[in-house]
């Protein structure tokens, strides 16, 4: 099975090391500008070749992790992951994907969003509200260089401009729709919230959902039972020692409104969604 990455940000750059750990045939694709660049990750060293030069009929996976709005062709033969959020592709659900189809995945907060819900049992759920803390890596490659200059320039005394993500929290735009069309709740009973933080790492998501009846003591045992780990508080050393864990904590009832804070690693999520994908046969 041979797999095409395009894109070197920070979403392309993990995908690269953690495919070639699994041992996947891999070409990575990136701007004229990257073309021959030798990139080492995982088990494996590549060359990185010109976006122009790419050939999806060559592949059975491709992931297009450019940016968004580069629109990548298909294989005919093989299945396009889209990370760059291409409007018009269904959201991937665990289900198979056919040749020739093009999938979205979920971003990492919404899919651990979407996991908590289904946990908690959508049929229960009259609304929810969910908020996830980002980190600059949220925003790419340039966010994270970003993050670190304007660090920099502070430290040394240089001041802070107007716009500058440094000690400061940006709210950035977005839906739920996703999490909607694939929990069969309705768009209009969850409210979708990002806040990027002045974090390279780490990820949270906070939620409080409404049900239809009064939440019990099963609320940690339903979501235990689908992989999340309960922990009395949460760090971003616990995460990180432990990053394809999803940590829950702060779990309150009340009646019929439970919360609760996820802690996890975006890209070893992400990275974990994607080795699912591709162990499916096509």
């Amino acid at each position: 099975m041979k797999v095409a990455i395009l894109g070197r940000g920070v979403a392309g750059g993990a995908l690269v090391a953690a495919l070639s750990d699994a041992g996947y045939e891999l070409d990575v694709f990136a701007t004229a500008a990257s073309d021959g660049e030798a990139v080492s990750a995982g088990r494996g060293e590549y060359s990185v070749k010109d976006i122009a030069a790419f050939q999806p009929g060559q592949y059975t996976w491709v992931i297009n992790a450019m940016p968004a709005g580069v629109v990548v062709e298909a294989p005919a033969n093989g299945v396009l992951l889209d990370l760059s959020g291409q409007a018009g592709t269904r959201w991937w659900n665990d289900e198979t994907p056919a040749p020739g189809e093009v999938v979205r995945l979920l971003p990492p907060a919404q899919m651990v969003a979407l996991r908590v819900l289904q946990a908690l049992g959508t049929e229960r759920i009259l609304s929810a509200d969910l908020t996830a803390l980002s980190p600059v890596s949220r925003l790419g490659k340039s966010g994270v260089e970003r993050l670190a200059k304007e660090t920099a320039k502070m430290l040394n005394g240089q001041g802070k401009d107007e716009g500058d993500i440094a000690f400061d929290l940006s709210v950035q735009g977005g839906t739920a729709d996703g999490i909607a069309e694939l929990s069969g709740l309705m768009p209009y009973q969850l409210s979708w919230g990002d806040i990027v933080v002045p974090t390279f790492h780490g990820m949270a998501l906070r939620v409080t959902a409404l049900g239809n009846q009064n939440w019990g003591d099963d609320a940690a045992e339903r979501l235990a039972s689908v992989g999340f780990s309960v922990v009395d508080d949460l760090s971003l050393n616990t995460i990180q020692q432990a990053s394809e864990t999803k940590q829950v904590t702060g779990i309150v009832t009340q009646g019929p409104r439970v919360s609760l804070t996820v802690g996890f690693d975006a890209i070893a999520q992400l990275n974990q969604s994607v080795l699912e994908l591709l162990d499916r046969p096509l």
